[in-house]
């Protein structure tokens, strides 16, 4: 993949795309008619920053599947999400530890009896991740990868038995990046995270899906431990509520 002569999607003219936030936009340009640059939101910008810091490049070749496989894979190998926010697209990259953008008083700025603190299921921890990395495209199948990688924990408490997951990169030719990207998983999937449910009201407007928020003055919260952050999950204006400022939030934990 290639920039146009202005520079269209990378603001380097001719450039060789790599960066996955520059061929995710290019992907969507392509292969999607219709789309145009003012459909991307501003978490493009600041997920190319954070992705080139960290050194992530793509080097592929893009073959038919569903929109939804490839949604998954333009988000699961960047350690991102690829999502719809009020009419745009966004890219938002899953910092580890985020700092919170906005700390919610559970005692002035959650509906009374709103919150509700549970888990993620077990039977969705895996403290074993093996990398598949650096497809040749001359094969087929999982024998397509020619580099695996085991990235695993199995210091956890109660979880030292092996629960492993394969993720397929087939985006991914570097060795450093392909490390990197299971060591993140395995971060996320090795042990059940906090999981919010809290009815707030418009003083969460300005903040979107997967922005980073924290909880002050909730006891269950504080026992948990380390200063927790959330990010945002999901969303829904409470329109038909007894009052239309309220707005319902689903967050799960984003600590290392």
């Amino acid at each position: 993949l290639q920039d146009d002569a202005s520079g269209t999607i990378s603001g380097t003219p001719n450039l060789l795309l790599s960066n996955p936030s520059d061929v995710v936009k290019a992907v969507l340009l392509t292969v999607y008619p219709g789309t145009v640059a003012a459909d991307f939101g501003a978490s493009f910008a600041t997920a190319r920053a954070s992705l080139a810091a960290a050194g992530y490049g793509w080097a592929m070749r893009l073959e038919p599947m569903s929109f939804s496989e490839l949604r998954r894979k333009l988000g699961e190998q960047a350690r991102a999400s690829l999502h719809l926010e009020s009419g745009k697209w966004e890219y938002s990259y899953l910092a580890t530890g985020p700092t919170a953008l906005l700390t919610l008083d559970a005692d002035q700025d959650v509906l009374a009896e709103s919150l509700i603190v549970s888990r993620t299921p077990r039977t969705q921890v895996r403290n074993s991740v093996r990398m598949r990395s650096h497809p040749d495209y001359r094969k087929s199948g999982a024998d397509r990868f020619t580099r695996d990688s085991i990235r695993e924990d199995l210091t956890q408490p109660g979880l030292t038995d092996r629960i492993q997951v394969d993720l397929e990169a087939d985006f991914i030719n570097d060795a450093a990046v392909a490390d990197a990207l299971g060591d993140f998983w395995l971060g996320q999937w090795k042990r059940p995270r906090a999981v919010v449910k809290l009815v707030t009201w418009w003083n969460v407007l300005a903040y979107e899906k997967y922005d980073a928020v924290a909880i002050s003055n909730h006891a269950p919260l504080t026992a948990w431990g380390a200063a927790l952050v959330f990010r945002i999950i999901g969303r829904r204006y409470l329109l038909g509520d007894e009052h239309p400022g309220r707005i319902a939030l689903e967050l799960v934990e984003a600590n290392a």
